[in-house]
């Protein structure tokens, strides 16, 4: 007759029910909490992307609100679409399928990357005629000038 008796390994803690019920639940949690992450970080790096590239453009097409406008809108377009393609990821492909999906679409760009301007270009309103004078006094002493 041979007994057999279970032997906790070095160092392990017996747990209560109660104690294993709250892991568990914490454990659950943790993609919720993952997710919730994600989309803040990527909601603050889109709003922290935008004002950064219509600064790189505005002045050198002109400076004009309408150069503004178009950025923001380019943008929220762009957040919409990807809201849709969300949406539309979701609905029609198993979670392994999204999971490839996306990481080659975020892969894709690499190629491609910094964003920059390109050197050289020149907004169609290039021209010198159209831009001011530059003067060598300070604005602060042309307004105090007598």
């Amino acid at each position: 007759m041979q007994l057999e008796v279970e032997v906790d390994p070095p160092g392990a803690v017996a747990i209560d029910r109660e104690t294993e019920r709250r892991l568990t639940a914490v454990a659950a949690a943790g993609p919720i909490l993952v997710f919730g992450v994600s989309i803040f970080t990527s909601a603050y790096l889109l709003f922290l992307v935008e004002p950064m590239i219509a600064k790189m453009i505005l002045p050198l097409a002109g400076g004009s609100p309408a150069v503004w406008t178009t950025s923001v809108l380019f943008f929220q377009s762009v957040l919409l679409v990807g809201y849709g393609y969300s949406h539309w990821l979701s609905m029609k492909l198993q979670w392994k399928w999204q999971a490839a999906l996306h990481g080659a679409l975020l892969l894709a760009p690499l190629p491609l990357l910094p964003i920059h301007l390109i050197p050289g270009w020149n907004p169609p309103s290039s021209n010198p005629a159209w831009r001011r004078r530059a003067t060598t006094r300070p604005a602060w002493s042309r307004s105090t000038a007598r």
